[in-house]
This record gives structure tokens, C-alpha cells and sequence, in this order.
């Protein structure tokens, strides 16, 4: 069967009626935005049965709602858009793009039509996807979100609900390499065991070029961090490479995307939401899947590297780029000027006496 069509006729029911089942109203919409109506890109039909199969029709099931009639609420979709936030803002921000594509398509079918005005009404669009590039202090995790994010990745469960111990233990090494190394996800994700190695008795990581600037990185990281890298099993050999986190089935952006909604979705299990989506133990700063690499720059700073080496670790084109993002964090810098200056101060005046205090003879006063 194919996307959009039905397993069975439909029962008649009037479109302007009270009570129109909302399992006829996807139906019919499918069936007319399918292969018997529109026949519109079946990619396109797909996303649209996942978001009315997939995400209102279990929403309206689980709150004992039936018909088309009772979802006329702004009550209720504000209720159902909270229920999205299971990823990241980026995922319901298209969602929102896609309700609002998929509401203005509901000319030949009057069923979800009188939801339209939930284009006008939908509570997502005030949400707001993290900016990057535009010069806003980043801030990176505390320690304890830090503790309760390792946490989320312990008990990391699988697709279906249940624990899955070699997940959690992937997850829990991607966490602390992100952490540690300042990496991107883009280059995390698409880690070679030959990235990896061993000098001088220190881990490094030497990345010959970034996926998104395409300069060279070498960030040493602490010992743990690589011996748990080391005792991860290889997940897939491509040309002589090897790679801990990609199964090289697939495409690398995909195996990116995946582990960047991955990450997402512990940074919301970490903040414990509710039946709602509103998050019981919300983190100090808006978090994000860069967040622990903002972790990785301000806590550097913070014990005394500068802003050109934190500039080297994270692969900055531009030493700007650093400061303006991370220029917050650099009071170790304020800390070493005082100190210099104090200095100073001290060393001149053991060569000069010290000034005279009170009043200063031999200046005639203006008249």
C-alpha cells in the first residue's frame, strides 16, 4: 500500500458536521493529497502521515479526543505543539512550516479545513532556534547539568522504550569527546581511529581538516576520555578507514543529523519535562547541541589558556570569531593584567621615593 492510500473504504461523513471522526478527516486527506488526488512528491506525503498518523492522531488518542470539533481550541493546540518538544527548536520550527503547508492544502478537503485557523493560532511560532555567527556570548554547561546530561546517557533507552546498554555506553563517550575535545558534532560524528593517537604519552586528536572551515586541529585530551574512545568498538570500516561512530551504510550527513538529534534529545531528557514538555530542572543557558562545546571554550579560559589557543583547539578561521563568542569567559586575562600591573607598581617604587601625602607647597594658586 502506498503512502495516502487507504486500506479500505471510508464511511461518508458531512464535512460540516459536529462530529467528524479525526481518523475520516486524515484519511480523506491523504487519500485526496495522494495517488488518487494530487499526487503531490511522495516524500512530502510521508512527512505529512507521520505528523497526522504519527504525532496528532496518538496525541488526540491519548487525550480522548475524537472529533475535528474538539480540536477548535487554542487550548488545545498550544497543548499539542508543547507535545513536540521531544528534539531540538530546529525540528518544531519545521514542524510548524510544515502544519501550516499542510493546513493551506485543505481546499478539497472541508474535514481539516476548519483547523485552519490554527495557522494563525499555533503557539510553536514564537519558538526560537539558536542563533549562531551573530556575536552572542555563548555559554557552555555548569557542572551539575554536565552530571545530569552523563546522567540522561546511562540510562539511555532505545526507539522502542527499552534500556540499551551499547547506545548508552556510545552515548556516554560521545558526550565526554564533545566536552573535552571542543569538537563539532559535524567532525565528532565522523571520527577515524586514526584521528586518534598517543604522543609524547598524552592523547591527541588531530583532525588534518574540518568539515566546516577545513582547518587543521590538534586538542589533546585527557586520558579517560581516550581510553574509553579506545574501548569502543569500531563501528564501520570505509576505505581503509575506521570509524567509531559511523556504520558507513549510509551517507555521513545522515549519520551527523542523527547523532546531533541524538544529542538533542538527551539535552531534554536531562531537563526532566513533564507530560507537557515543560522541563522540571531547566538548564541555566539555552541549551544546545554546541553546548558542550561552548562547555569546552569557557571552562578553558577560565583556567588560564588564552584566546589564541582556545582559538587553535576549536578550529577558528578567526581569532574575532573567538573573542566575540567567548570574550565573556576570558576573566583569567583581567586577572593576569592586574597582577602585571601590580607588579609594576611595586618594582618603580623601590627606584622613586613615594609621593608626599597632604598639602603642596610651591605652586601659586591662579588668580
Amino acid at each position: 500500500m502506498k503512502w495516502g492510500q487507504l486500506a479500505g473504504p471510508i464511511a461518508a461523513a458531512d464535512p460540516e458536521s459536529d462530529q467528524v471522526p479525526i481518523e475520516y478527516a486524515i484519511e480523506r486527506f491523504l487519500k485526496v493529497q495522494g495517488a488518487e488526488g494530487e499526487n503531490i512528491d511522495p516524500a512530502t506525503l510521508r512527512k505529512y502521515d507521520v505528523l497526522l498518523n504519527g504525532r496528532l492522531m496518538p496525541w488526540c488518542t491519548a487525550h480522548s479526543i475524537r472529533t475535528v470539533k474538539e480540536l477548535e481550541s487554542k487550548v488545545v493546540c498550544e497543548d499539542f505543539v508543547l507535545s513536540w518538544r521531544n528534539l531540538n527548536p530546529a525540528r518544531d520550527k519545521r514542524n510548524v512550516r510544515r502544519t501550516e503547508k499542510l493546513l493551506s492544502r485543505t481546499t478539497k478537503c472541508a474535514e481539516l479545513g476548519r483547523l485552519r485557523y490554527w495557522i494563525t493560532q499555533n503557539g510553536a511560532k514564537k519558538i526560537r532556534v539558536e542563533s549562531r555567527g551573530r556575536g552572542e556570548p555563548k555559554y557552555g554547561l555548569n557542572p551539575s547539568e554536565y552530571e545530569l546530561l552523563l546522567s540522561a546517557a546511562k540510562t539511555r533507552k532505545n526507539s522502542w522504550g527499552n534500556p540499551s546498554g551499547k547506545k548508552a555506553k556510545e552515548m556516554q563517550v560521545m558526550v565526554q569527546l564533545l566536552r573535552w575535545s571542543g569538537l563539532r558534532i559535524s567532525d565528532a560524528a565522523m571520527l577515524e581511529e586514526s584521528q586518534l593517537r598517543k604522543i609524547g604519552g598524552r592523547y591527541v586528536i588531530v583532525i588534518e581538516r574540518m568539515a566546516k572551515t577545513g582547518n587543521t586541529v590538534r586538542v589533546p585530551i585527557p586520558a579517560f576520555v581516550g581510553d574509553a574512545l579506545r574501548a569502543l568498538p569500531l563501528k564501520g570500516m570505509k576505505d581503509g578507514r575506521k570509524y567509531w561512530f559511523w556504520t558507513c551504510a549510509g551517507q555521513p550527513g545522515t549519520c551527523i543529523n542523527a547523532w546531533r538529534n541524538d544529542i538533542a534529545a538527551l539535552i531534554h531528557a536531562a531537563q526532566s519535562p513533564d507530560a507537557h514538555g515543560r522541563y522540571q530542572r531547566p538548564f541555566e543557558h539555552r541549551a544546545s547541541t554546541h553546548s558542550l562545546r561552548h562547555t569546552f571554550a569557557c571552562l578553558a579560559l577560565a583556567a588560564g589558556a588564552t584566546l589564541l589557543q582556545v582559538k587553535e583547539w576549536l578550529g577558528h578561521t578567526s581569532l574575532r570569531t573567538t573573542e566575540k563568542h567567548y570574550g565573556h569567559a576570558n576573566k583569567h586575562a583581567q586577572t593576569v593584567l592586574d597582577a602585571a600591573y601590580d607588579a609594576m607598581v611595586a618594582e618603580t617604587m623601590k627606584q622613586y621615593p613615594a609621593p608626599v601625602t597632604g598639602k603642596v607647597v610651591g605652586i601659586k594658586k591662579p588668580a
